[in-house]
């Protein structure tokens, strides 16, 4: 006798249908699995057989199990769900035409408990012609942010079998457990940071803009722990966004808790991360930081200790925000829109322009230092941000001050992220994407220049060693700044701010000798 469960495999982000066809007959006792399945699929076996032993059944004699379509490769545990209902029905516990409009998905324990999968909601992305999907209880919330047809969590094979033969529904009443949580408010705010007034407008103009962003800085002043407060005062993610971020996340296993209520992502990967784990690769071609970052923030620290073969990956994706990760055994294509934030010191010992402190590298040195970073990726990242060393005094009164008034760091966090969503929502009506993407004569329509502003772009470009990137990126951080005040035309001060934003163009002129 014959039956078909429906699921789905994953290749990359994309979702193919599966058709786990199921026969069973008398005769030597044997399991067989075939349809090109991996090693978790090969011992789905004992997992099934153990199930459906612990509801009480015996197990048929011959069974067998295809998985179709035969040409594409299998991975995971996600199959076993349905592995097992193909076995009840085939052998009469289920009527056949009750599982027709059902997709199944989630592994097996041999108690006959279901546990949750990775890549969910990527499954979920493609309907099969399907009108209920049985998922497991702990993968519920994200199965109904992908779906419209009907979820149903469950947590034991039991509660399928009562559901599908007696339509017992199991309980969804998902309690502390699993309810929409209140939503977290951070204990991270831009009141934490002591002085680096520069370095707090930049962030504020990167996330207006969506800009790329680089500090430069001594060890100690700062740098990361402005960094880390660039996702709260992005916007929070729209549904259609969450879903993107999510596929990624839950392809990987990583905790969706923060991107389920709209939380920018923020990834930080050690300046020792390989190349495919940056861009995305392995035996199972899975997605890396720059995925992972998708919709959010990538940052990376001590910039120019990166490998150089890794930064030079990243061009690609800050260009198309996507990745295609390319082995011998196939291609996959990522999403790669993420917002690079990096930090690095002035110079190979840290101390250049440190008061009280003397650097000990010499010209070649600094010049080598500056040397790691291409110029192809430096073209990408529009704010520069020199960074100073905070006095310890300073330090002192910003940690004293927070004591006394507890509840007013959140203030400025707030009042920040209400005019960056302005600043956001002003350029998606105008032009439909945000300022760090303009180019070319998209560029050109958005840019209406006041008579000073024009005047000083004129000396600008005058000079000798002024480039046309650099004006590019001169021009669209202008452009936020202007609709950070709800301005039409860029000024002069919008022009003088956006070339202050050139850190590394100054340490490059004190290492030759400027």
């Amino acid at each position: 006798m014959l039956a078909i469960a429906k699921t789905a495999s994953l290749y990359g982000i994309e979702c193919v249908p599966v058709r786990v066809e199921g026969r069973i007959r008398a005769g030597k006792s044997s399991f067989q699995i075939i349809g090109l399945g991996d090693v978790a699929i090969r011992e789905a076996r004992e997992r099934v057989s153990s199930a459906i032993r612990s509801l009480g059944y015996s197990l048929p004699d011959q069974i067998l199990i295809n998985l179709a379509p035969a040409e594409v490769k299998k991975e995971g545990s996600c199959f076993d769900l349905a592995i097992a209902v193909s076995i009840l029905c085939a052998a009469g516990v289920v009527e056949k035409s009750r599982i027709e409009s059902v997709e199944f998905y989630g592994e097996l324990g041999l108690d006959g408990t279901i546990k949750s999968v990775r890549g969910l909601l990527p499954l979920l992305s493609r309907s099969l012609d399907t009108q209920e999907l049985l998922v497991p209880y702990e993968n519920l919330r994200e199965a109904q942010l992908a779906s419209d047809e009907q979820c149903i969590g469950v947590r034991t094979l039991r509660e399928v079998l009562e559901y599908l033969s007696k339509g017992l529904a199991p309980n969804q009443d998902q309690g502390e457990e699993g309810s929409q949580p209140e939503p977290l408010k951070s204990r991270i705010t831009l009141s934490d940071i002591v002085g680096q007034q520069k370095a707090k407008e930049a962030l504020t103009i990167a996330a207006a803009g969506g800009h790329n962003l680089l500090f430069v800085g001594p060890p100690g002043c700062g740098k990361s722990m402005i960094a880390e407060r660039l996702p709260q005062i992005l916007p929070p993610l729209s549904r259609s966004e969450r879903l993107e971020a999510v596929k990624v996340a839950s392809i990987c296993g990583e905790p969706l808790e923060m991107l389920l209520q709209g939380k920018a992502p923020f990834r930080s990967p050690h300046h020792t991360v390989s190349d495919v784990a940056l861009t995305g690769g392995g035996l199972q071609l899975r997605p890396g930081e720059v995925s992972l970052a998708h919709r959010g923030v990538l940052f990376l620290d001590e910039f120019p200790e990166f490998r150089r073969t890794a930064l030079e990956a990243l061009r690609a994706p800050l260009e198309s925000g996507k990745v295609r990760v390319v082995r011998a055994r196939g291609s996959v294509e990522y999403p790669a829109s993420f917002q690079l934030v990096a930090a690095m010191n002035r110079c190979p010992c840290g101390r250049l322009g440190v008061p009280g402190t003397d650097c000990t590298c010499s010209r070649n040195e600094l010049l080598r230092y500056l040397g790691k970073l291409s110029q192809p990726i430096l073209d990408r990242i529009d704010l520069q941000v020199d960074c100073e060393a905070v006095p310890l005094s300073s330090v002192k009164d910003g940690y004293l001050s927070s004591v006394r008034e507890p509840d007013s760091p959140c203030l400025e966090t707030e009042s920040v992220r209400e005019r960056v969503e302005r600043a956001r929502l002003l350029q998606l009506e105008r032009q439909g994407c945000t300022n760090g993407t303009l180019s070319g004569s998209l560029l050109r329509k958005v840019i209406t220049l006041g008579p000073e502003a024009e005047m000083l772009l004129n000396a600008l470009i005058n000079k000798r060693d002024f480039s046309a990137r650099r004006l590019v990126r001169i021009l669209r951080v202008s452009r936020t700044l202007a609709d950070l005040e709800q301005r039409k035309k860029i000024s002069d001060t919008d022009i003088g701010l956006a070339v202050s934003f050139m850190a590394l163009s100054r340490i490059e002129q004190f290492a030759q000798g400027g």
